[in-house]
């Protein structure tokens, strides 16, 4: 699974460079924390699409691969960029809670744990965007993956205060955070068993 990592981030690298400056410009500016998030799941869509054009499929079958490996690749690659995202994101917050200086207007520590939430929340994002795109293809699949995405960006801009209530009741009790776990790794768990599934199911 190693070299399936190395050949997805070198398409990363050397295709999607004006995304991951884009991701760097948007953690520069506050508030747009999402949108960094946002872009670097869009890489999901371009790296099943690029496979699609270069036939990678028809040639893997030809390597010691397993399906599940060649999938759950684009699944690890993707959970790494948005934990090498947050961990971006929040380097502003600490650097000002340590120094205790005012040099980044807006953010405060309390941003960390809304950091946290946001890279949670976008892992299930995934967790939809991922089995779309693999039985429709990247070209039907990326009107799934753009109306999930930006559904999911409306509900947290327009209800973000609604939002917020609610979360800060919810937290208040220990078990909320024992089940947002447990369901976030379930339904992680069952997109990755499904999108393994839809690809068998194609070769």
């Amino acid at each position: 699974m190693k070299a399936l990592l190395l050949k997805d981030t070198f398409i990363i690298w050397k295709r999607l460079k004006m995304v991951l400056i884009m991701i760097a410009v948007f953690l520069l500016i506050e508030d747009m924390f999402i949108f960094a998030l946002m872009m670097g799941m869009t890489t999901q869509l371009s790296l099943v699409s690029f496979d699609e054009q270069c036939k990678w499929d028809s040639y893997a079958k030809m390597l010691p691969y397993k399906t599940s490996e060649i999938v759950l690749s684009k699944y690890i690659l993707t959970y790494g960029l948005v934990v090498a995202i947050s961990l971006l994101g929040m380097i502003p917050v600490l650097i000002e809670y340590v120094c205790y200086l005012n040099l980044i207007s807006g953010f405060t520590l309390y941003q960390v744990p809304k950091i946290i939430g946001l890279a949670l929340a976008s892992t299930v994002l995934t967790s939809f965007n991922f089995p779309i795109i693999y039985k429709l293809g990247s070209a039907k699949g990326s009107i799934g993956f753009m109306g999930i995405t930006f559904g999911f960006i409306a509900l947290i801009s327009f209800g973000a205060e609604d939002v917020k209530v609610v979360l800060m009741r919810l937290m208040e009790s220990p078990y909320f955070y024992i089940i947002g776990i447990i369901l976030i790794v379930s339904i992680n768990l069952f997109s990755m068993w499904l999108s393994i599934k839809i690809c068998k199911s194609k070769s």
